[in-house]
């Protein structure tokens, strides 16, 4: 039975797994003597409350896992050589219950278990120089917050007793000698003693010298080296502490065996201290070598979970480097490309194995028969009940991405492919304003700027009243302003978005609709010109389609033109190409699937979801075929978007600020299956033509530090292939949903009865017109907004 315990350990992947897991080890335990044997059931067992933790994250299955360790300490005798594994066991139990609870005996405890396991009899030395590390670092943690001199000293003397027990010039030995120049680091942050930053130094070089056999911890060491000539050099304004920072973190940037986020990190270290000592040039340079390193930090073959948190590790990267760009005076252009790269890095891996051939199969179809392979593999969803080992798991889905990468360089060596996925060219830039001109907006500590593509032209506007400072408070204002608004505080909270969104248009958008003609408001509705925003960073948290003064007519983005807004230029491109390819279909008739959740379990009723619905039936040609969902489970829904050409979402939306791909719509089965961004992405739609998503965080981001990804139900839809999306950008009323849909449907249908989704953006516009006239309140009206053509 112990033996398939360990099978089920292979695929442990679901709580249905660890459920069966823990309910084999049970039996185990049960049946096991009162001694050593049933010892080591326990430990399974404890291993086994541990794994379910690290999937629900419940604080209930952290202290079972404790407890059983506890009992099975009990049974060992002094000198079992397993205690001492045991020991350490229940110490990083204690340490995650710690980072839980904050309790600080739990902490203390921890450092009594590493303590014990150091000390107890029998165990191999190298797992005690291994144990002294659990202690010194455990005391590391507890002297970060205390600052208490008796736990740093107890911490250099275990990681003095780690170094003694390793094998000198091993990997072990650098890393303990690593591990104590930290120590010194951190007091030195806190005292600024040069002695201990001194020691930092000469422990860092000393590592780096014994990892040389090395190459994956060179890299870490390199950096960390540089951090401490820059914190000396900050200190003693030494020339050549700066000088030698600059050229460690260097040498970690050129190091191609270092982990891309390391690499990163080092490159913008080095950038910021450039900029600041040397030049800004320098700077700008070491810049836009880390934003040239974003796709790699977030490979294809990594998992969701991985992606998002190499690329959280790496935000404003490439809004610094372009702000620097146009310091140096280097071309708009070249700004506006490093400004692509930074943002929607998970965005365009997806779009890669997204892309249309149609050239490549014309010019060389073999290679677009290998691509095609390829990326299909790529591209395909995962398996819900995976049956493989986590070894094999990786594997299957690294090596699609190998051969992906292959063909990619092959076609790249062909003639006119050179730039084959590698981001778009100005003239490819300039050829998507056909419509309108794409506007970029970038605010950075280095500097806020506007980048305006039309057709003929890049133009920039320095946006000299953006300051950073500025933004940050105003951004903090109005998100708090968002979250404790009520009917109570509706007047408090309409005043501060009157203030933030006065102050938004006076140093961002008037300033940008001026440089582009825009002064006026369009006498008539069919002249009214059109801008696709693509906003970078905190400026995406405002709703620039609502900046200005609402009283003040003409003075406001609203009086002026219509707008839509997009992820990316790339992003833009891919719906334009959908559009395109829906449009030389002839024929095709249009049917409508509504998802219309007047009530969900454990959620408020939406009472006006049945007019929404009604009104949004009505307001469309009998041509079209209508599938009305009252009461929708996932599995279903999801087979009816994919014969829709357009959908509607009149339900509950919920944001996950952690893991925004798991941000969702909640249907029937919400609890057991939920719809996810992720599934939404997961999809490739044909015929997808239109998306209207009246629900709550359709259009939002949750997660502050992947702002620039993009990662919400409305992005999701546009890389589903829906070229227009309406969705929203915090919680809306119910009321108000039904009269906006109905104008944006009304608005979509033509004199002979046809459908014109390009039409979609222009009747969303006037019908918050329309609503923000009748003196509706501004959060009411502003979260609605049109993503793509």
């Amino acid at each position: 039975m112990e033996s398939l315990g360990h099978a089920i350990v292979s695929k442990c992947e679901s709580i249905s797994d660890v459920d069966r897991l823990l309910e084999l080890r049970l039996e185990v335990v049960n049946l096991a003597p009162n001694n050593t044997v049933k010892s080591k059931t326990l430990s399974n067992l404890a291993g086994a409350y541990h794994s379910r933790y690290k999937i629900t994250l419940a604080i209930e299955d952290l202290t079972k896992s404790l407890d059983t360790i506890r009992e099975a300490l009990k049974l060992l005798p002094t000198r079992d050589r397993t205690k001492g594994q045991l020991l350490a066991n229940l110490g990083r139990c204690l340490e995650e219950r710690f980072e839980l609870r904050r309790d600080w005996s739990d902490l203390d405890s921890a450092i009594a278990a590493f303590n014990d396991a150091a000390e107890a009899e029998g165990t191999e030395e190298s797992l005690k120089s291994f144990f002294h590390h659990e202690v010194s670092m455990a005391l590391f943690v507890r002297y970060e917050v205390t600052g208490a001199e008796d736990d740093f000293n107890a911490a250099v003397k275990a990681g003095n007793d780690c170094l003694a027990m390793s094998n000198k010039g091993s990997v072990d030995y650098a890393d303990a000698m690593a591990n104590l120049a930290s120590l010194h680091h951190e007091r030195f942050d806190r005292t600024k003693d040069l002695a201990d930053i001194n020691r930092a130094i000469k422990l860092r070089k000393e590592a780096l010298n014994h990892s040389a056999g090395s190459s994956f911890f060179q890299g870490q060491y390199l950096k960390e080296l540089g951090q401490a000539l820059r914190d000396r050099f900050e200190v003693t304004a030494s020339r050549a502490d700066m000088l030698e920072a600059l050229e460690r973190f260097s040498k970690c940037l050129d190091r191609t065996e270092t982990p891309p986020t390391s690499r990163i990190s080092a490159a913008v270290q080095a950038g910021r201290l450039a900029n600041s000592s040397t030049s800004v040039r320098k700077g700008y340079e070491f810049f836009a070598r880390a934003t040239r390193l974003l796709s790699i930090a977030s490979p294809k073959a990594a998992s969701r979970s991985d992606q998002q948190l190499a690329l959280s590790k790496c935000r404003s990267v490439g809004s610094d480097a372009a702000a620097l760009c146009i310091s140096c005076g280097e071309p708009y252009e070249a700004a506006l490309k490093l400004l692509e790269l930074g943002r929607g890095v998970m965005i365009h891996a997806l779009l890669d194995v997204r892309s249309d051939v149609t050239e490549l199969e014309k010019a060389h179809p073999d290679l677009a028969k290998r691509f095609k392979i390829a990326r299909e593999t790529c591209d395909a969803p995962p398996s819900p009940q995976r049956q493989m080992s986590i070894i094999k798991e990786v594997a299957t889905r690294f090596n699609p991405y190998k051969e992906l990468d292959q063909v990619i360089s092959l076609i790249r060596e062909k003639e006119n492919f050179g730039n084959f996925l590698s981001g778009l060219s100005v003239a490819e830039m300039k050829s998507l304003a056909s419509a309108g001109p794409i506007v970029y907006v970038n605010a950075s500590e280095f500097g806020s700027d506007a980048f305006i593509v039309s057709q003929q032209s890049v133009q920039h506007c320095r946006l000299h009243g953006l300051k950073f400072e500025d933004l940050n408070n105003n951004e903090r204002k109005f998100t708090e302003a968002l979250k404790k608004d009520s009917m109570s505080r509706r007047r408090e909270t309409n005043s501060t978005m009157k203030e933030v969104l006065g102050w938004l248009w006076d140093v961002v958008v008037d300033p940008i609709l001026k440089l582009l003609g825009f002064s006026n408001t369009p006498q008539a509705e069919d002249i009214w010109p059109t801008v696709f925003w693509v906003i970078v960073g905190k400026l995406s948290l405002f709703p620039f389609h609502a900046a200005g003064y609402q009283d003040s007519p003409g003075q406001c983005t609203m009086d002026r033109v219509i707008s839509s807004y997009a992820p990316t230029i790339r992003a833009l491109k891919h719906a334009r190409e959908k559009a395109e390819k829906i449009d030389s279909i002839q024929g095709r008739p249009e049917e409508l699937m509504l998802a219309a959740m007047e009530n969900t379990p454990k959620r408020k009723p939406l009472p006006y979801v049945a007019l929404e619905s009604d009104k949004v039936s009505h307001a469309l040609p009998k041509s079209v075929k209508q599938t009305i969902l009252k009461t929708p489970k996932k599995d279903e829904l999801v087979s009816k978007i994919q014969q829709a050409t357009m959908v509607h979402f009149a339900c509950h939306g919920e944001v996950d600020p952690i893991e925004p791909f798991s941000s969702n719509f909640l249907l029937e089965d919400w609890e057991a299956n939920p719809f996810s961004v992720a599934d939404m992405t997961s999809l490739k739609l044909e015929q997808a033509r239109f998306a209207y998503l009246s629900a709550c965080h359709a259009a939002s981001n949750g997660a502050h530090n992947l702002l620039d990804e993009s990662i919400h139900m409305a992005g999701a839809c546009l890389l589903a292939g829906f070229p227009t999306v309406i969705g929203t950008l915090w919680h809306v009323s119910d009321r108000y949903c039904a009269s906006i849909a109905e104008r944006v449907y009304r608005s979509m249908v033509t004199e002979n009865g046809a459908i014109d989704y390009r039409k979609a953006a222009s009747g969303l516009h006037f019908a918050v017109r329309d609503l923000r006239a009748s003196g509706t309140p501004l959060i009411i009206w502003t979260p609605f907004v049109n993503f793509g053509v």
